[in-house]
């Protein structure tokens, strides 16, 4: 954005000094050939700008155009697809051909079988002192 309103202020300063020589050219005569060019300098960028802008709608044009085409053949695509799948089956290899990947089911993993004589846990040794209970507010 700033490198537009920095051409934009450079346009419009070659715009001042054309009109003031338009103005007063015949003060400094030697510039008439500058203020020539400048003029012209300044008709090829208006004419860019016109281009720019139009390019600018051309390709937002193109862009809609296409997304509209991506998803109309995004949606044909899955059609086909569905049809292969409904034609061969879903589990037929000879979708290879068209490039879709068979339904081949998941692989089921055995699982570890667990061991059939669990070590047995360590008994407790008993304590020679009883557990120590609390005693309750209302006994003390």
């Amino acid at each position: 954005m700033a490198k537009q309103s920095r051409d934009a202020a450079v346009i419009k300063e070659m715009r001042g000094i054309s009109a003031t020589l338009a103005l007063h050219g015949s003060e400094v005569p030697q510039l008439a050939s500058a203020h020539t060019a400048l003029d012209g300098v300044l008709n090829q960028l208006d004419e860019l700008i016109a281009q720019r802008s139009f390019h600018r709608s051309n390709k937002q044009k193109a862009t809609e155009k296409y997304r509209q085409l991506l998803d109309e053949g995004a949606k044909i695509a899955t059609v086909i697809k569905v049809t292969l799948k409904q034609h061969f089956g879903n589990r037929s290899e000879d979708l290879v051909k068209f490039g879709l990947q068979p339904f081949r089911g998941r692989t089921r993993t055995t699982a570890t079988p667990a061991p059939e004589n669990p070590p047995a846990p360590a008994p407790e040794e008993p304590t020679a002192t009883p557990p120590v209970t609390p005693a309750s507010p209302s006994t003390v």
